[in-house]
């Protein structure tokens, strides 16, 4: 539900690095395709958006200070398949719930059977309902040396009740020494209740990112998460303001324009909800901008 950390850093760099740049006096027009080893959220490692290898697609169009991006990503599940599969499961359990003759364990087999008998007459999710979409408009400026960026971001996930989620973002940055190292925060808020968050759940984010030198970067992210215990879906939630994750991520460009970047990432989990602790990870990727 969030993109690789390296994705819209790499579409905010100077437009003078994408060769192919579309723009016109106001208009711009940019796009990032990367193949990650794995599709990480806030840190989740102990339950990735996809732990197999995916592509990532990014389009980014900016007028003046507005812009609007569109993320896409293949998923390792798919929304719809889990709700049908829970739904299946309801009605396996509904249909034997009038056989008062059963014990206990009878009782479980008879749902288990009912439930088999249902899933072979039910139609399976599509291919589309397996990739996350998220449609980002936002603005962003600079206050004297202060650079900030405000949007909101819809996500939709294709052929699944209860999953439009709609969440608002500040992100906050700021120079230490020019063209070298900047730091920075940014706060993620859902503004709804959705089947995978709360409303009122929030993901904040510090990071530090440094030019290590000529075409390598570096780039420290520490991550929290308040939670909303009292969501309409997510319940029994455990924890409200945790440490999620501490993030290493180095960079380098391959070619002379800072089109193609390799780039991996060291995650050390935090927690997550339910207060349990998150594994650490290694993630690597590759980056074409245009």
């Amino acid at each position: 539900m969030k993109y690789n950390y390296l994705t819209i850093a790499l579409l905010l760099m100077p437009m003078s690095s994408f060769s192919s740049e579309v723009e016109s006096k106001d208009f711009k027009f940019s796009g990032n395709i990367s193949a990650v080893s794995a599709y990480i959220n806030y840190g989740a490692t102990n339950d990735p958006e996809n732990d197999s290898a995916t592509l990532q697609t990014t389009l980014k169009f900016d007028y003046k200070n507005f812009y609007f991006v569109y993320f896409n990503s293949k998923l390792g599940y798919s929304f719809s398949e889990i709700q049908r599969d829970e739904n299946r499961y309801k009605r396996a359990e509904e249909n034997v719930s009038g056989r008062v003759d059963l014990t206990e364990e009878e009782y479980a087999k008879e749902v288990e059977r009912e439930y088999n008998n249902l899933s072979l007459t039910s139609k399976r999710a599509s291919s589309f309902s397996f990739y996350e979409n998220d449609f980002i408009l936002g603005y962003e400026n600079t206050y004297k040396k202060l650079n900030y960026d405000i949007n909101l971001k819809y996500l939709y996930y294709a052929e699944s009740d209860h999953t439009g989620g709609i969440a608002a973002e500040a992100t906050f940055k700021y120079p230490l020494r020019e063209d070298k190292d900047k730091i920075g925060v940014s706060f993620e808020t859902y503004l709804n209740d959705v089947y995978f968050m709360n409303k009122g759940d929030t993901y904040i984010e510090f990071n530090y990112e440094n030019v290590l030198a000529p075409s390598y970067y570096l780039n420290l992210y520490a991550g929290f998460s308040y939670f909303n215990g009292n969501g309409k879906y997510v319940k029994g939630t455990t924890e409200d303001l945790i440490f999620k994750h501490a993030t290493v991520e180095v960079a380098h460009s391959l070619d002379e324009k800072e089109q193609v970047f390799g780039w991996m990432q060291y995650i050390v989990g935090g927690k997550d909800r339910y207060s349990e602790n998150q594994k650490n990870m290694v993630v690597a990727g590759l980056s074409y901008n245009f």
